[in-house]
């Protein structure tokens, strides 16, 4: 199997971290692959203030993307897919990593969606005590995938890495196979992935690195659309409702 090609960047990482990896990177990882296959758009908008004396804010949104209705999530994937429930519908990128924490409800769960994946569910124990206790736990064949995905992982950061950097003729080929999953490898310049980090996920980490952190944050963000920014609730303020504080 070439898991970069088949799989999606969740499953891999998961597999990369045997089990371990946090609810942080896999919904980063996630939202990622989402965009870069364009079922999701980002773009940046600046926020109108009253008060003369306040800064422009500029604003990141998400928006539903020209293969939003041709696309089939997984349902790791739908955490982040269900919010837009009309085309006209958008979010702020901090709201909507909000919303789909909410939506993957605990590590747990949200590693169960993944695991249960028919294309990966055999490489996971299946017994009653990892699922009351919530571990991802790799079985024999498990092992080794995960021992083919890391020499998969190698040989792509020696052969792949470098021509993505380049921005040469073939980046946006390599870009269109393996999506998401290039922002699993060591080296990439992170310029070429879509800047989901600040207001969504905290500092920008080096890439390849980030097996994510577990905390939930922006509690109370993303139950309504507010004017079309996707929030309402407490941790929103700032003139334009700027939104929660995103995780760090």
């Amino acid at each position: 199997m070439n898991y970069l090609e088949t799989l999606t960047p969740a499953e891999n990482l998961l597999l990369r971290e045997k089990g371990g990896a946090g609810m942080r990177g896999l919904l980063k990882s996630t939202l990622v692959d989402l965009l870069l296959k364009e079922v999701l758009v980002l773009y940046k908008e600046t926020n109108r203030v009253s008060n003369r004396n306040d800064r422009p804010r500029h604003l990141s949104y998400v928006k539903r993307g020209p293969e939003y209705r041709r696309y089939r999530p997984m349902p790791h994937e739908q955490v982040f897919r269900a919010p837009f429930h009309s085309s006209d519908t958008r979010h702020l990128l901090r709201n909507l990593v909000s919303i789909a924490r909410e939506k993957a409800a605990s590590l747990p769960t949200y590693r169960a969606m993944i695991t249960d994946s028919p294309r990966t569910r055999a490489l996971w124990k299946r017994g009653i005590l990892n699922r009351i206790l919530g571990n991802a736990r790799l079985n024999e064949a498990g092992l080794a995938a995960h021992n083919a995905l890391m020499r998969e992982l190698t040989a792509a950061e020696h052969s792949i890495v470098p021509e993505l950097n380049a921005r040469g003729a073939s980046a946006q080929r390599l870009l269109a196979r393996l999506h998401g999953n290039v922002s699993l490898l060591e080296g990439l310049d992170p310029s070429l992935l879509p800047d989901v980090d600040g207001e969504g996920f905290g500092p920008r980490k080096p890439s390849g690195t980030d097996t994510g952190c577990g905390s939930a944050c922006g509690s109370g963000c993303g139950a309504s659309a507010c004017g079309g920014h996707g929030c309402g609730g407490s941790g929103c303020g700032g003139s334009g409702c700027g939104g929660c504080g995103g995780c760090s």
